[in-house]
């Protein structure tokens, strides 16, 4: 038995509403920053409570390591627009220290892991970019994306909540017409 399954035995049906609703919109997040940077989506999906956004596979040069590093915050960036209603900068330096922790402790905080790993690649193919430095870019990239696409990703995070699983087509059409 994981983590999350473990989690979800103790919750009441109105905690596990919660947590897919919380789930639908980050992964909802995701499809649209995908689609958004261009990269194919083949599917988004909720399905056993755990999260999952298939995307073609992309060349990695400097722009790209750095959309990737944006596909990789707009999930958190997502939840926290919906409980609070705006996207508030986080700090590098509590990131960087929430990435020891998760490696010290062997945590699975996927998209935390591919952020360094992306902004690593960034900070590898364009010069004289600090990580911290890519890393407020990708951050402001990533909540002018929340921002200004917010009716469109919380439109499909309803479509995902009901359906659980939508093609890329299917999430694309949802995006495109919102």
């Amino acid at each position: 038995m994981n983590e999350v399954e473990k989690k979800v035995l103790g919750m009441s049906p109105e905690e596990l509403a919660g947590m897919r609703e919380d789930l639908s919109v980050h992964e909802a997040a995701h499809a649209a920053a995908y689609l958004y940077h261009g990269i194919g989506l083949r599917y988004v999906s909720i399905e056993g409570l755990e999260g999952d956004c298939g995307c073609e596979p992309t060349p990695v040069y400097p722009t790209s390591a750095l959309d990737h590093v944006v596909i990789g915050l707009a999930g958190d960036y997502a939840c926290q627009y919906q409980m609070e209603g705006e996207c508030v900068p986080v700090p590098f330096t509590w990131i960087r220290e929430h990435l020891d922790r998760v490696k010290e402790h062997c945590s699975d905080d996927h998209d935390l892991i591919v952020v360094f790993e992306y902004l690593e690649i960034a900070q590898r193919l364009e010069t004289g970019a600090t990580l911290e430095e890519l890393y407020y870019e990708a951050e402001e990239q990533t909540i002018r994306l929340i921002e200004n696409q917010w009716d469109a990703i919380y439109r499909l995070s309803r479509y995902l909540y009901e359906l659980g699983y939508m093609t890329g087509e299917q999430a694309e059409h949802v995006l495109e017409s919102a």
